[in-house]
């Protein structure tokens, strides 16, 4: 299993928008791609776009992550 870390700033931001997205559809899955020192966090929105939320990480990853979770489940984790 791989774990990305996040600087605790980069983890509250990632929270709210992870709530927004859920606010608009609480089934919502968000995609998640990890590479080197940088993850994207892919998501749907209301206004039938993709919104791309990218974000340094506080250690980067040894082998890329491209996985699809749900969008409530990694809020609640992330807490």
């Amino acid at each position: 299993m791989t774990s990305l870390r996040l600087a605790k700033d980069e983890v509250a931001y990632l929270a709210a928008y992870l709530s927004r997205v859920v606010s608009w559809d609480e089934r919502s899955a968000v995609r998640v791609q990890a590479r080197g020192g940088v993850v994207g966090v892919y998501a749907p929105s209301p206004m039938d776009v993709l919104v791309l939320v990218a974000m340094p990480l506080a250690a980067p990853v040894d082998e890329p992550l491209d996985t699809t979770v749900s969008a409530g489940r990694l809020r609640d984790v992330i807490g």
